[in-house]
């Protein structure tokens, strides 16, 4: 498990959380929370590389859960995918403004889990290297 991506899924459903955790386990690092408190209390230690979060759980929704992920500096730009059981356009445009950088609907495909979350790493990857470069660019300057 050291050095793959670190994956947290966030959802108040069992079997979602196991079966996601299942088709990611072989090739990511995976953490399982509860709910959105449970991922607030553990996210800093477990720094995710991505997150998968549902939207309709208790103690804190998804919205919620996503608006104070993205008041730590260190998550600002972690990729954050909206999982859930509403795939319309409002619930996709609401989504995008507060700040998810896309969306799978529940249920899922095995493949299309693993290519968003592929996707998702490698667009993260481009836009560090771009701001890698960018900087060097402002101090050679």
């Amino acid at each position: 498990m050291l050095g793959q991506p670190r994956i947290m899924i966030i959802d108040d459903s069992q079997t979602i959380r196991t079966e996601a955790a299942r088709y990611l386990g072989t090739e990511f690092n995976v953490m399982t929370c509860e709910d959105g408190l449970d991922a607030i209390g553990r996210i800093a230690r477990f720094a995710p590389a991505l997150i998968l979060l549902d939207i309709v759980m208790p103690k804190l929704n998804g919205y919620e859960t996503l608006s104070i992920i993205r008041l730590n500096p260190a998550f600002k730009k972690t990729p954050i995918f909206m999982m859930s059981g509403k795939g319309g356009v409002f619930d996709i445009a609401q989504g995008r403004v507060l700040g998810f950088d896309g969306y799978i609907t529940k249920p899922f495909k095995s493949e299309d889990l693993l290519k968003l979350v592929q996707t998702g790493l490698q667009a993260a990857q481009s836009r560090e290297a771009e701001a890698e470069a960018d900087a060097q660019t402002v101090t050679s300057v």
